[in-house]
């Protein structure tokens, strides 16, 4: 929750967000191999998402900014489950 908070406090853009998405239910209870999706255990993911409107005359070091903070949510990863959510990435 201290890494989430950080890194919601720290954003760049007020367009940027950190979504929590709750895995659990029918779709937890589907064995592994049933599905081309195998992380089959209640989980919540985090979207990182970095939004942002280009200012005027804005070159590329602005929106590496916001890339940047993007980059900097990596302190959830020790808590992060093995694979990824295709449609997301």
């Amino acid at each position: 929750m201290d890494a989430l908070a950080a890194a919601g406090a720290a954003r760049t853009s007020r367009l940027s967000a950190i979504n929590l998405h709750h895995f659990h239910g029918a779709a937890a209870r589907v064995p592994p191999r049933a599905t081309a999706f195998g992380v089959r255990q209640p989980h919540f993911m985090a979207e990182i998402l970095a939004s942002w409107r280009p200012a005027a005359g804005q070159d590329a070091d602005g929106a590496a900014a916001h890339r940047r903070w993007a980059d900097t949510t990596a302190e959830l990863s020790p808590h992060a489950l093995p694979g990824g959510y295709p449609n997301l990435m």
